[in-house]
């Protein structure tokens, strides 16, 4: 029982693995996103704060 819960376990890591590697391309290109809006809403609240002066 042992043996098999090794091969479980490293199916399971591999798994994780392969997992993780795919939801990296996914997050990248969500944080790329991200970025931008935040980039955006910097922006506009520097615009504001100049026309409050």
């Amino acid at each position: 029982t042992e043996e098999k819960s090794v091969q479980k376990k490293k199916k399971s890591v591999q798994n994780k693995k392969k997992v993780y590697r795919r939801r990296k391309k996914v997050y990248r290109r969500r944080k790329c996103v991200k970025r931008k809006k935040v980039y955006s809403l910097s922006l506009t609240t520097m615009f504001s704060n100049k026309s409050d002066i």
